[in-house]
C-alpha cells in the first residue's frame, strides 16, 4: 500500500492490533486502504481508491468482525448497505442492532467480555483495567443498553465514523422532539410531543411488540403535534418514536421512545398454567397443561415484565433479587418504588407471586420463573399475606425450587414488586351443590369433588392420577387430578386447620396430591397441605389425600 518498509513503531502497532486487540487481517487491509498516504499514491498512479460504497461496506464489516466475530453474509451486508446508503439508518442504529441481536445474546457473554468487545468496537482499542471495571459496574447498575448508548456518544466512535463517511452525511439538522407522551381512552392511544424550532413537519414511528427502533414504521407525517392511533388491536405493547423534519426534508434523530403496554383487567381471578410441558405419566399435569396462557413481554429499557393474561406488571430491573429486607422493609421498598414512570408498585400477595412461578425445569435454567425475567434469583421472596395461626410471620415463595412456606418477619429475603389489578384480595366466588357434593367456581370454570372420599381416600401419586381418571361421580366421567396451582388456589390463608374456602365441606388438614412433578427430581411430586395452605414436594411413593377436579363446559 505505502511503497515503503514498515517503521518499527508502526510494525508493532499493527501487530498488536491483530495479536491482542482482535483485529482480523481484513480489517488491517481496510485501515491501510483508507489511509491518507494510500489515497495520495492512488491519485499519483491514476488508480481509483475505494469509493463511498466500499467505505460503507467496510464499516458494516467492522461490526460482523468485532461483535459477532465472523465474516459478513451477503444478505446481511446488502441489507445494511442499503440502509446506510439511503440514509435510513445511522452508524449508531447498526451498532445497537448488532450488540442486541439474537446472535450476540446467544453467546451468553460475561459482562467483562461484553465490555471488551464494546471497547474494540467504539474505542478501537483494548479495555484497560480501570475502564473494564467501570463499564462492567455500569452494566450491573443501568444495563447493557445504557452502556452501549454512552459509548456510542464517545469522541473515539465519532472519529471512526468521520473517517469512513462524508463529514456531513450523518449530521442531523434539527433536534428530535422532546416530552413524548400518551393517553388512552376508548381504545385510542393519543400521542403528543413538544414543538421543535424551524421544524416543517414531524414523523411518528411505531413498533409493535418490539424494542428495536429498526422495526418501527411511519404512521403519521404532518405539522400537528399529536396523533390519535386507533390501530391497537394487533399487539400487546407499542413503542413510539417521533422525528422533526426541516425544509430540506431531512429528519432529525429519533426522539426518546415511549412504550404503551395494553393491560387487561380480568373480571375474576385467573390461574395460570404451571408451565410443565413434559408428561411423566399419562394424564398428569404435562399431559393436560390446564390453565391460563403464560404470555409475557419484557421492556428491556425499563426492566418491566408484563403478564398479558392477568394484567399484572412485574419489576425486573437490576435491583430485583439484589437487595434483601425484613418483611416490613420489603413492603416499604415496593411502596416507594418508582419504575418505568409508575409509582403504584406494591409487594405481591401469595397468590400473585405463586401464579408467576413456572414448574418446568429447562436445561441451563434452574429457576421456577420464566426465562424472560433477566434478574431471576433462586432465593426466597416476601409476600403481603400474613400467617394466620399467629406470630409475626408472612408467606414466602422460593424461586429456586418453587415451594411456598411461612417465615418469621425478621428473616431477610428479596422483594419482587408488582402493579396492576388485585385479583386475590377478596374471596373467590365458589358455589356448592349439596346434592351432587361438588364445588364450582365460575371464574376458573373448575368443578371440584367434595364428597366424603375427598377426606378419606389416600394414594400414591400414580394412584391418585389413575383414581381421578377412572372416577365416575356427580354424573360426570371427565375428572382429573388437579395441577399444583389449581390445588394451591382453593386454600384460604385467612383461615387455618383447615385453610380452605368455606364452600368445601370435606377437607382434612393433611396434604393432597397434585398432578405436577417436581421439576428437578422426577420421583417427587408437588402437594398442598390444608393445615395452613403450604406447598411442598415429596416422594411420589408416599400416600396423600386425593381431590379430583373437572373443567366445566
Amino acid at each position: 500500500f505505502l511503497d515503503r518498509d514498515a517503521d518499527s513503531e508502526g510494525l508493532e502497532y499493527w501487530k498488536d492490533k491483530i495479536e491482542n486487540k482482535g483485529y482480523s487481517k481484513e480489517q488491517i487491509f481496510y485501515h491501510f486502504s483508507f489511509s491518507t498516504e494510500f489515497q495520495k499514491r492512488s491519485v499519483k498512479y491514476k488508480v481509483t481508491p475505494f469509493n463511498q460504497d466500499d467505505k460503507l461496506k467496510a464499516f458494516i464489516s467492522r461490526f460482523y468482525s468485532l461483535i459477532l466475530q465472523r465474516d459478513s453474509d451477503d444478505e446481511g451486508m446488502n441489507f445494511w448497505y442499503q440502509k446506510l446508503k439511503n440514509k435510513e439508518s445511522t452508524p449508531k442504529d447498526i451498532a445497537e442492532f448488532f450488540f442486541f441481536s439474537d446472535e450476540m445474546k446467544n453467546k451468553n457473554l460475561l459482562d467483562e467480555d461484553f465490555v471488551k468487545i464494546a471497547y474494540r468496537t467504539f474505542f478501537d482499542r483494548e479495555a484497560d483495567d480501570e475502564g473494564l471495571s467501570f463499564w462492567s459496574e455500569k452494566i450491573g447498575q443501568k444495563g447493557k443498553e445504557w452502556v452501549i448508548e454512552a459509548m456510542m456518544e464517545s469522541d473515539e466512535f465519532s472519529k471512526i465514523t468521520a473517517e469512513l463517511f462524508d463529514e456531513n452525511q450523518f449530521v442531523f439538522p434539527l433536534s428530535p422532539p422532546e416530552n413524548l407522551r400518551y393517553s388512552i381512552q376508548d381504545n385510542i392511544i393519543q400521542i403528543s410531543w413538544d414543538s421543535v424550532a424551524d421544524a416543517e413537519a414531524y414523523k411518528l414511528y411505531k413498533a409493535i411488540d418490539s424494542n428495536n427502533s429498526l422495526d418501527a414504521k411511519i404512521i403519521y407525517q404532518g405539522k400537528e403535534l399529536s396523533y390519535s392511533d386507533t390501530d391497537i388491536s394487533n399487539g400487546k405493547f407499542f413503542k413510539y418514536y417521533v422525528t422533526s423534519v426541516d425544509y430540506n426534508a431531512k429528519q432529525s434523530a429519533f426522539s426518546d421512545p415511549i412504550t404503551v403496554i395494553l393491560q387487561k383487567t380480568p373480571s375474576g381471578r385467573i390461574i395460570l398454567k404451571s408451565g410443565q410441558t413434559k408428561s411423566f405419566l399419562t394424564y398428569d399435569d404435562g399431559y393436560y397443561q390446564k390453565g391460563g396462557e403464560i404470555d409475557y413481554t419484557r421492556d428491556d429499557k425499563t426492566g418491566i415484565v408484563t403478564d398479558h393474561t392477568t394484567g399484572l406488571m412485574w419489576q425486573d430491573n437490576t435491583k430485583d433479587g439484589g437487595d434483601s429486607f425484613v418483611q416490613n422493609e420489603a413492603q416499604s421498598y415496593c411502596e416507594n418504588l418508582v419504575l418505568g414512570g409508575y409509582d403504584d408498585w406494591r409487594l405481591p400477595n401469595i397468590e400473585e407471586l405463586e401464579n408467576s412461578a413456572i414448574y418446568q425445569y429447562a436445561e441451563g435454567w434452574r429457576y421456577t420463573l420464566s426465562p424472560i425475567f433477566k434478574h431471576a434469583d433462586s432465593w426466597k421472596f416476601w409476600t403481603t399475606t400474613k400467617y394466620i395461626p399467629g406470630g409475626s410471620s408472612h408467606w414466602v415463595v422460593c424461586f429456586g425450587q418453587g415451594f411456598a412456606h411461612v417465615y418469621k418477619d425478621s428473616e431477610v429475603f428479596h422483594a419482587r414488586c408488582v402493579r396492576g389489578p388485585k385479583q386475590h384480595l377478596t374471596e373467590p366466588v365458589f358455589t356448592r351443590d349439596d346434592k351432587k357434593e361438588v364445588v364450582s367456581e365460575e371464574a376458573t370454570k373448575l368443578m371440584w369433588q367434595d364428597n366424603s372420599a375427598a377426606r378419606s381416600y389416600t394414594s400414591t401419586w400414580e394412584g391418585a392420577i389413575n383414581y381421578c381418571e377412572n372416577l365416575k361421580f356427580a354424573g360426570f366421567e371427565d375428572w382429573r387430578l388437579p395441577n399444583e396451582k389449581e390445588l394451591f388456589f382453593i386454600a384460604d390463608r385467612t383461615k387455618s386447620y383447615p385453610a380452605v374456602y368455606s364452600s368445601f365441606k370435606n377437607t382434612t388438614t393433611s396434604f393432597y396430591w397434585s398432578s405436577t412433578t417436581y421439576q428437578r427430581f422426577n420421583d417427587e411430586g408437588w402437594r398442598v397441605g390444608y393445615a395452613v395452605g403450604r406447598l411442598e414436594h415429596a416422594k411420589k411413593t408416599q400416600n396423600a389425600y386425593v381431590r379430583c377436579v373437572r373443567d366445566m363446559k
